[in-house]
């Protein structure tokens, strides 16, 4: 479960394959509502999209906290999103970076992240302690998350979006932090 100053999880290093990644079960059982956050390290060079971690529902899809690297196109560049399926009655809301350069955050250098879900209408992207992104779109929480993934997303019980880079010192807070 987790407490109020959070649970930790170590490094890895991921190869972007279907099976490369790191299942924390309900670690997300400890959360019952906003706020939280999610942080951590990672360090990529790849030019395919990776999720750095998703909290799902593992039985329906598009029901999901996530933290995305686009790097498919060059961009290089970090969306935070919180989404509830409109078969739900929810929407999405994306939080995105934009790169002040190509490739900015798949350069082969290490990065700290902080996800921070404030409540239903604040999302914030801080980077290497700068706060890069933020979305307001109201998402009411959802309840029904069961999966925390590190380094690929489980979206309706199946994973993909692989990341391939490391990823280290991912933590789960029942707070939200501050940059």
């Amino acid at each position: 479960t987790v407490q109020a100053d959070g649970i930790g999880i170590g490094s890895a290093s991921f190869t972007a394959s279907n099976d490369d990644y790191v299942d924390c079960g309900d670690a997300v059982s400890g959360i019952s509502d906003y706020p939280f956050s999610v942080t951590g390290w990672f360090k990529a060079g790849a030019s395919t999209d990776g999720m750095l971690f998703a909290i799902n529902d593992e039985s329906v899809s598009s029901l999901d906290y996530k933290l995305l690297l686009r790097a498919s196109s060059g961009e290089g560049n970090l969306r935070l999103t919180a989404r509830e399926p409109s078969s739900n009655g929810g929407s999405g809301g994306d939080a995105e970076t934009s790169p002040n350069t190509a490739n900015e955050f798949n350069d082969n250098e290490w990065h700290h992240f902080g996800a921070v879900f404030t409540n239903n209408t604040s999302r914030t992207l801080y980077v290497d302690g700068v706060n890069r992104a933020s979305n307001t779109t109201d998402i009411d929480f959802i309840a029904a998350t069961d999966s925390f993934v590190i380094g690929a997303n489980n979206d309706n019980n199946t994973t993909n979006k692989e990341f391939q880079g490391n990823i280290a010192q991912v933590g789960l807070w029942s707070k939200a932090l501050t940059q």
